[in-house]
């Protein structure tokens, strides 16, 4: 994708969220298969930016830098919304982000989040990487039951993503606003659809 077309994207994104009355946007950066890593720049930022890893409490937490890292970016801002499209520039080539909007608080959102990645495959307990944009639309289209699928839809209005061809992708979530800080069922992959992911 070219700059005009990633800039499309961006402002694409923008005007969706503020469709539905939202001045935020949440990325989601898989800093597994970057080349450097975003704390650095999470921790100097100013005014502060909310973020969290999404194997934080989970044995995998240890791995910082290489964690998935969920930021909250305030539209409002010029600052992180500058940030932001620098983070999108630099990563269009590499399925390394995944984009959402969620009216959840941010702290409700990453808790569950959390636990959406925390799954588990025969019993074994596993990381169920929805955050890969590679797998992301497969878990959709080939994994999961409708009631697993109804986990990764129910906190946000829209998840997007740039698909193998560098095209965006949008799929639509339930946007529920109920509350979220009950426990959710953990996601157990059975063999047939652990195969879809090989």
């Amino acid at each position: 994708m070219n700059d005009d077309q990633i800039a499309d994207w961006i402002a694409a994104l923008e005007a969706s969220a503020k469709d539905v009355g939202m001045h935020c946007l949440d990325i989601i950066v898989d800093q597994s298969g970057g080349e450097f890593s975003l704390i650095p720049a999470l921790k100097s930022f100013s005014p502060e930016i909310k973020w969290c890893s999404l194997f934080q409490g989970l044995p995998e937490e240890m791995v910082v830098n290489d964690a998935p890292v969920l930021i909250r970016i305030d539209l409002t801002h010029p600052d992180q919304q500058q940030w932001m499209q620098e983070i999108i520039l630099r990563l269009r080539e590499e399925p390394l982000l995944l984009i959402l909007c969620s009216s959840w608080s941010f702290d409700l959102l990453a808790r569950y989040l959390i636990q959406c990645a925390d799954a588990a495959y025969a019993g074994q307990a596993g990381i169920l990487r929805f955050f890969d944009p590679r797998i992301f639309p497969v878990l959709f289209s080939h994994v999961l039951d409708e009631e697993q699928q109804q986990q990764l839809l129910r906190p946000v209005l829209f998840w997007s993503w740039l698909d193998r061809d560098g095209v965006p992708q949008f799929v639509l979530g339930a946007g529920d606003s109920g509350p979220a800080n009950e426990t959710i069922e953990k996601i157990d992959l059975t063999d047939e659809q652990f195969e879809h992911l090989l």
